[in-house]
C-alpha cells in the first residue's frame, strides 16, 4: 500500500520532466500580532513536472531593527516544529479538479478548499494571520484507489497541531460516480481541539473540547455538454462530538455551469443546533476566542438552537471579459432569528486595464456573517466580519510590488469589536 501510494504521488506527472528552478526574493512590510515588522524572505521555486514546490527562507526584522527568532526558534518542541514547517510555502502535485489525474496533494497554506457541494466545508482557508502565523495544512485526493469510479480527499489545518497536540481540524470525503452519473458522497469535518489555537497559559488545562459534523449528499446531472452542464443535488448533515442535536438539509439545488461562468441555488432547512458552512474562510478567526467575562467561547457556542428556512445562491465568473470574480447569499429566517451571509470577490484582468499596463494584480474582497446567534444587524461589524484588497504593479521585468491589506474584527473586551489590520507591502525581484 505505501509503495502504490508513493507511486501514485511521485511518478504519475506529466510526460515533460525537465526540472524548473528559479529563485525570489520578497522585502517588505508586514504585520505581525497587530505590529509592523519588516520582512526579508528568500523562496526558491522548483517544479518537475507535475511537481511543484516552494519555500520560505525568513528573517523578521521588529520596530527597533532587532532580528527576531520567529521562524527560527527550536527552544521547545512546538516552536521548533513550527519553525521547520513553516519553510513550507506549498508543495502541491497537480490540481484537485483535474480530473485526468489520480492524485493530488498540496501542503502548506491552503486555500478556498470545498468539500462535496459546501455544506460542512465551505471555502475554509488556513491562512488568517500569515504571515506571523503560518499554518502547514496537508489537502490529498486519490482517484480510482478501489475501483474507477471513487474518489477519497481529505485534509488537515495544521501538521504542527497534528504532531505536538494531536489536535487538528481534518476532514475527509468519500464519493462514487454509480449507474446513470449518480454521484453519491459522504463528508466527514472534525475539530479535536477548538481550543487548540489558545496558548497554555490561557487555556490553563482546560480539556480538549472538540466539534464536527458529517453528511451524506447525492447529485445527478441532467445535462452534459461540451460547454454546458446542470446538476440537480441535495443532501442532509447532522452535528458529531457534541451533545447537542441538530439536523442541516440542503436541495433540491441546482448547479449550471456555461463555460467560465457557473451559478447555483439551492434550498436551505435547518431543524436544531446545526450551522450551515460551519467550517468556512473565516473559521481559523473565529474558531475561538476570549468573552468580555474572561471566559473562552468557542465557535460551537455560537451554534443557535433553531429551526431555519431560506436559500443560498451563488455566482461565479473566471475571467470573463475584462472581470472575474463570485458572489455568495444566504439568507435563513426562523424563530425570530436569521442567518444571512454575503461573500464576494471581483478582480480585474491586468490584460484589459489599458494605459495601466504596470497593473499586474487588482482584486478586493468582503465576507460578512450574521449568525443566528449573533445579536447584531447583518450590516454591523462582529467576529465573521473580514474585507480586504490586493493590489499589484509590474515596474521592471522581473520585479513587483504587492500591496495586500486585510481587515477583521475580534471582541474588544467591553462588549464591542475593535478592528485589526493585517499589512503586507512587499517587493518582490527574480534573482
Amino acid at each position: 500500500m505505501i509503495r502504490h501510494f508513493l507511486f501514485v504521488f511521485l511518478f504519475l506527472s506529466s510526460p515533460a520532466r525537465a526540472l524548473d528552478l528559479n529563485l525570489e526574493g520578497l522585502v517588505g512590510a508586514v504585520s505581525v500580532e497587530d505590529r509592523v515588522w519588516q520582512r526579508i524572505d528568500l523562496r526558491p521555486r522548483l517544479r518537475y513536472g507535475a511537481l511543484e514546490a516552494s519555500f520560505d527562507l525568513e528573517l523578521f526584522i521588529d520596530g527597533e531593527g532587532k532580528i527576531r527568532d520567529r521562524g527560527w526558534d527550536f527552544s521547545s518542541r512546538r516552536r521548533g516544529l513550527e519553525s521547520v514547517l513553516r519553510k513550507i510555502h506549498y508543495i502541491r502535485y497537480g490540481l484537485p479538479e483535474d480530473p485526468t489525474r489520480k492524485a493530488y496533494f498540496r501542503v502548506g497554506a491552503l486555500d478556498r478548499l470545498t468539500l462535496g457541494n459546501g455544506l460542512i466545508v465551505r471555502d475554509y482557508r488556513n491562512t488568517f494571520g500569515h504571515p506571523g502565523v503560518k499554518r502547514t495544512g496537508i489537502d490529498i485526493q486519490v482517484r480510482g484507489l478501489v475501483w474507477e469510479s471513487l474518489s477519497i480527499r481529505g485534509f488537515l489545518n495544521d501538521a504542527v497541531d497534528l504532531l505536538d497536540r494531536g489536535s487538528p481540524l481534518i476532514g475527509g470525503r468519500a464519493s462514487a460516480v454509480s449507474v446513470g452519473g449518480l454521484e453519491v458522497g459522504a463528508t466527514l469535518a472534525l475539530d479535536l481541539d477548538q481550543l487548540s489555537s489558545l496558548p497554555d497559559s490561557v487555556r490553563s488545562g482546560a480539556e480538549d473540547d472538540a466539534y464536527g459534523a458529517y453528511g451524506v449528499d447525492l447529485a445527478y446531472p441532467l445535462v452534459q455538454g461540451r460547454n454546458l452542464f446542470l446538476t440537480v443535488y441535495g443532501g442532509v448533515a447532522r452535528p458529531v462530538a457534541t451533545t447537542r442535536k441538530g439536523t442541516g438539509f440542503h436541495g433540491p439545488g441546482l448547479r449550471l455551469v456555461v463555460g467560465k461562468l457557473s451559478a447555483r441555488s439551492e434550498v436551505r432547512f435547518v431543524r436544531g443546533a446545526f450551522e450551515p458552512d460551519h467550517f468556512d474562510a473565516v473559521y481559523e478567526q473565529t474558531r475561538v476566542y476570549i468573552a468580555d467575562d474572561g471566559s473562552i467561547v468557542t465557535r460551537e457556542a455560537g451554534v443557535a438552537d433553531v429551526d431555519l428556512n431560506g436559500f443560498l445562491a451563488t455566482v461565479e465568473a473566471r475571467d470573463v471579459g475584462i472581470f472575474g470574480g463570485a458572489v455568495s447569499y444566504q439568507h435563513l429566517v426562523g424563530g425570530g432569528l436569521d442567518d444571512r451571509f454575503l461573500r464576494g470577490k471581483l478582480s480585474v484582468r491586468p490584460g484589459f486595464l489599458g494605459p495601466f499596463r504596470h497593473v499586474s494584480l487588482s482584486e478586493a474582497y468582503l465576507e460578512m456573517r450574521d449568525r443566528a446567534a449573533t445579536p447584531a444587524g447583518f450590516f454591523e461589524v462582529n467576529e465573521d466580519t473580514r474585507f480586504g484588497y490586493r493590489f499589484g504593479l509590474r515596474p521592471a521585468g522581473r520585479v513587483s510590488v504587492i500591496w495586500n491589506m486585510e481587515f477583521s474584527y475580534e471582541p474588544d473586551g467591553a462588549g464591542g469589536f475593535e478592528r485589526r489590520r493585517t499589512l503586507g507591502l512587499q517587493t518582490v525581484f527574480g534573482l
